[in-house]
């Protein structure tokens, strides 16, 4: 009997190999950037090209290790997005988020910068959170769930695009009809 595991062959997701694809904007700008537009395409975000490409790990103790991108990208409209890449465990993900887009937000304005400056030059902030090994939810069974700042009341609409997200919930795909005509199957 022959045993299906290959030691040689290391995980899409593992911290070597995450960290080898997107090592920075020359290596990584290609697949980074087909990531991104798969990823983003439901709302029609068109990645123009990578800029930077900053990847940092974690390694707290053996069984902790994570590795997290930050990606920032230019669209067709010369809007600049940061784009993080993170495959660590949170349950917390788009608390961390938010925590994380206001740190940036407030890295682009100055002392004393008034609320509309600092609005002209906020950047657009958008998560890509991969999540590993648990779903963020139960009532919806669709691979990405992308979560905004929304009025919730009639007429629904988005209240601030400069920030947003997008939850990819690889436990979803187990059980599907592999269909590689379907770039988002393919990349997850």
């Amino acid at each position: 009997m022959y045993s299906t595991f290959r030691p040689d062959v290391l995980s899409p997701l593992a911290d070597p190999v995450l960290a080898a694809i997107f090592a920075d904007e020359k290596v990584a700008g290609l697949a980074a950037g087909s990531l991104i537009r798969v990823t983003l395409a439901p709302d029609n975000v068109m990645i123009n090209r990578i800029i930077r490409v900053t990847p940092q790990r974690s390694h707290t103790d053996p069984l902790n290790r994570g590795c997290r991108v930050d990606v920032e990208a230019l669209t067709d409209n010369n809007e600049i997005i940061i784009v993080e890449v993170q495959i660590t465990p949170d349950y917390n993900i788009i608390e961390r988020d938010l925590f994380s887009a206001s740190h940036i937000f407030i890295d682009t304005s100055g002392k004393g910068t008034t609320s509309a400056q600092m609005a002209a030059k906020m950047p657009k902030v958008i998560y890509i959170n991969i999540l590993v090994d648990y779903t963020i939810r139960d009532d919806n069974t669709d691979i990405i769930q992308p979560f905004k700042i929304m009025y919730t009341k009639s007429p629904q609409r988005v209240a601030i695009d400069n920030f947003s997200g997008y939850n990819v919930q690889l436990p979803r795909l187990i059980g599907m009809v592999p269909d590689f005509t379907d770039d988002l199957y393919c990349w997850y």
